[in-house]
């Protein structure tokens, strides 16, 4: 999958997860999103495995960026509510966004 394709596609399940995570009309950015509720947004697209597979990609990526947008993923504290991607556990993401202040 093109790395542009899957930051988009990434975005959109950040949203739709923070709207249900945080029960409002409106997404709330600069919020960390949980990433096994983003992986169930975005797993009706592609599977699991390429899921973590593109999500390691963009992060060791520091040119993999959104327009106006930043991404942030998050570790936590605890293990078990992270996922395992490449060597790393990482649990959250948070998005950026510049055009909204």
């Amino acid at each position: 999958m093109q790395k542009d394709q899957f930051l988009t596609q990434l975005l959109t399940a950040y949203q739709t997860a923070n709207l249900v995570q945080y029960r409002q009309s409106e997404v709330l950015y600069c919020r960390a999103v949980s990433l096994k509720a983003i992986a169930k947004a975005i797993v009706p697209v592609m599977s699991l495995k390429d899921f973590k597979v593109n999500v390691l990609a963009v992060k060791k990526d520091i040119n993999a960026t959104i327009p106006s947008y930043t991404l942030e993923f998050g570790y936590a504290r605890d293990q078990k509510l992270a996922l395992k991607i490449g060597n790393e556990k990482l649990s959250s993401l948070t998005v950026y966004n510049y055009e909204i202040r």
